[in-house]
């Protein structure tokens, strides 16, 4: 029975550009139905648009429409009464029933060919995934017109609009869109995410293989057997070691480690690092913060010439001693 106090909305996006950027923005016309529940839509903008029917608190599902250029495209609306659920006891909670339509159907492509694995879904919210056999079914719909999308790999999307009838059954036979060229299949490769002692212990193998500087693993510094810190570097060519001692032993400020200067005759003290971080103090408290058997590794490179660029950003003259602690290998 045709609607007279109905109307049809139609929406589209348009794209432009200005001064500002790029630009989409959402359009919507409004088409009222005459006595005879006919309506018309000049051709907007954008083509396929979407278009829904209204009368009321009623209203159908947006279908897509496509409009050939000067013809004229004939689309009717099934437009249902908005169900509502049933009164609850009083206390209780009143929520909308789902809708009564139902609709079956097949999608296949062309040439007549079963297609598994799609996705078939309504703007309501029902989805389905087709069988082996290319059949689907979308229970709870609510009535009225629908619009049904068909997405499968390898095919363009498919839009149809069904008509749904309250409390009863629509069947439907899709047939898919193009077929769409498919990319050729690309290989991911990814390694294991490197801990922060992997990669210490990584980085202090690549330098040490490389072969520029001195280096002292831990097996080196056991086979010294050192008494203190700072004794591990009594035997390392090109430095001064000294220490200062009291009565109890080696005093709060005991250490002196100098090297000889690239820009004069003297000698100079280096910067020293540990884990990756200058110590404030220099040399002079490495026996207050470090025991021998704690240390990893250890790095010396003498002049500027020798220095990993990651560890000169201060353009050092001087050389730097980098130390690396057990801890950061667990």
């Amino acid at each position: 029975e045709p609607i007279a106090a109905g109307s049809v909305v139609a929406v589209w996006y348009e794209s432009y550009l200005d001064t500002k950027g790029y630009h989409r923005e959402r359009r919507e016309g409004v088409a009222k139905a005459d006595g005879r529940g006919w309506y018309a839509i000049c051709r907007p903008a954008a083509d396929p648009f979407s278009a829904r029917a209204e009368s009321g608190r009623d209203s159908t599902g947006f279908v897509e429409i496509a409009v050939e250029a000067q013809r004229v495209t004939i689309t009717d609306f099934l437009l249902a009464r908005r169900e509502t659920a049933a009164r609850a006891p009083a206390g209780d909670t009143i929520t909308a029933a789902r809708g009564t339509a139902r609709i079956t159907g097949t999608v296949k492509t062309k040439t007549g060919r079963t297609v598994a694995g799609a996705e078939v879904s309504v703007a309501a919210g029902a989805r389905a995934t087709t069988s082996d056999a290319g059949a689907f079914a979308l229970d709870g719909v609510a009535p009225g017109t629908q619009g049904v999308d068909v997405r499968a790999i390898g095919f363009a999307p498919t839009h149809v609009a069904v008509a749904l009838v309250p409390g009863a059954t629509s069947t439907v036979a899709i047939v898919l869109g193009e077929k769409v060229a498919e990319l050729e299949r690309v290989t991911v490769l990814g390694e294991p995410k490197t801990t922060m002692g992997a990669a210490i212990m990584q980085g202090f193998a690549e330098r040490m293989r490389f072969g520029i500087g001195r280096f002292l693993t831990a097996e080196d510094i056991e086979r010294r057997q050192p008494q203190s810190a700072c004794s591990v570097f009594y035997t390392v060519p090109g430095l001064l070691v000294s220490q200062s001692r009291s009565r109890r032993g080696v005093s709060s400020a005991s250490c002196s480690i100098a090297m000889r200067s690239a820009s004069s005759m003297g000698s100079c003290a280096p910067i020293v690092y540990l884990d990756g971080l200058p110590i404030a103090g220099g040399s002079s408290d490495l026996d207050l913060i470090l025991r021998p058997d704690q240390v990893f590794g250890i790095e010396v490179y003498r002049g500027p010439a020798e220095i990993p660029a990651r560890f000169n950003a201060t353009g050092s003259s001087c050389g730097i001693i980098l130390i690396w602690h057990k801890w950061q290998l667990e």
